[in-house]
C-alpha cells in the first residue's frame, strides 16, 4: 500500500503513456494515510479504518493523530493532535506500526 500511483506515473512517463489514477485522495490532492505510512516507514494495520479515515479527509473533517515519538515536524493537514469529538483518530506505536482506532 502507498506508492502505486507514483509507480504508475513513473511507468507512464517511461512509456510515453498517460497514467490512469482513480484514487480519490490522489485525485483531490488530499492527505493519504497509506502514503503517509510508507513515507514514514510505518505499517498500516487496519485497511477498513484507513478507508474511513480517507473518507473523513475527503469530507473535509479533521483527523486525530497521536504518537509516542517526539520531535515530529508540523503535522500535514488535516492531522491534528486535539481533534473534535467524534473525529477519526490514529496513532503510531513503539513497534512502528500505525494503528488506526475509531473515535469513541
Amino acid at each position: 500500500m502507498g506508492g502505486a500511483n507514483a509507480f504508475a506515473n513513473l511507468c507512464a512517463q517511461a512509456l510515453g503513456a498517460t497514467p490512469v489514477i482513480t484514487t480519490a485522495t490522489d485525485l483531490n490532492h488530499a492527505f493519504a494515510v497509506d502514503v503517509f505510512a510508507k513515507q514514514n516507514d510505518l505499517l498500516l494495520t487496519d485497511r477498513l479504518l484507513a478507508k474511513q479515515l480517507s473518507a473523513a479527509v475527503l469530507a473535509g473533517q479533521p483527523v486525530g493523530f497521536s504518537s509516542v515519538f517526539t520531535g515530529r515536524d508540523a503535522l500535514p493537514q488535516p492531522l491534528c493532535q486535539d481533534p473534535p469529538e467524534g473525529a477519526p483518530k490514529f496513532s503510531v506505536s513503539f513497534l512502528h506500526l500505525m494503528t488506526l482506532r475509531p473515535s469513541g
